[in-house]
């Protein structure tokens, strides 16, 4: 009676290190492939609301202008902002879905896509089960606490040269508010509403917020509008 000859010990791990290899290819391409799906549905979703920011201001800063001169669109500086414009809303979603995934797996020990989903799908804990209305009011209190104190340590000797890119602009605009070092939109931008659904709030409530006039950063002194000045 023959027997089939055992594969040489060598050769067995070539071929399952190649089928591996072969796995971990492919799981990379689709990790890639997903980063520039994400890229796309971010810069597609900023388009729209881009050129309808861009409408309302142009029209509004044709009555009241803080500093009448040139058009927005004819800045000396327009090419850096549109860069910044588009390119930070990108940042920011890699560095929030960052923070909260790292957050999450270290204190709650949750490492799953799945897991995770389920987790921030309608908040957590005790402030999830508040009424939205008053989910929305503890939100904003805890963003501009954390909002206040970051902008403070910012404006500070240590931090300055990072936050002084928001303040880079000769020309102020609407559209100069969106200039930020990441470093800067880190800890300004992303961690208070990385902190709000890291404590509770349903991911809901910050797209509710969404169009709040200081989550989008629109404040007057940085869009040449200023109908009731001081």
């Amino acid at each position: 009676m023959r027997t089939r000859p055992l594969p040489r010990p060598d050769a067995y791990f070539r071929t399952h290190a190649k089928r591996i290899s072969k796995r971990r290819g492919d799981t990379m391409k689709q990790e890639f492939l997903a980063i520039i799906v994400s890229v796309g549905e971010t810069f597609t979703k900023n388009v729209p609301i881009s050129i309808a920011l861009a409408a309302v201001f142009t029209i509004l800063t044709s009555f009241w202008a803080c500093n009448p001169g040139h058009p927005w669109w004819r800045k000396r500086d327009i090419v850096t902002d549109l860069c910044y414009w588009f390119f930070i809303p990108i940042v920011a979603r890699f560095l929030r879905l960052g923070l909260l995934v790292a957050g999450t797996a270290i204190v709650f020990g949750i490492t799953t896509n799945e897991g995770l989903a389920a987790f921030y799908a309608h908040g957590h804990g005790l402030l999830a089960g508040l009424p939205v209305a008053v989910q929305m009011v503890v939100c904003l209190i805890g963003e501009d606490v954390v909002l206040y104190w970051s902008h403070r340590c910012f404006h500070g000797t240590r931090l300055w040269k990072y936050h002084a890119v928001h303040h880079s602009s000769d020309q102020l605009e609407w559209i100069s508010a969106a200039r930020f070092h990441p470093v800067d939109l880190l800890f300004e931008g992303v961690l208070a509403g990385v902190v709000m659904i890291f404590a509770g709030i349903s991911p809901s409530v910050l797209v509710l917020l969404a169009f709040h006039p200081r989550a989008l950063g629109l404040r007057s002194r940085q869009s040449r509008l200023d109908p009731w000045p001081l």
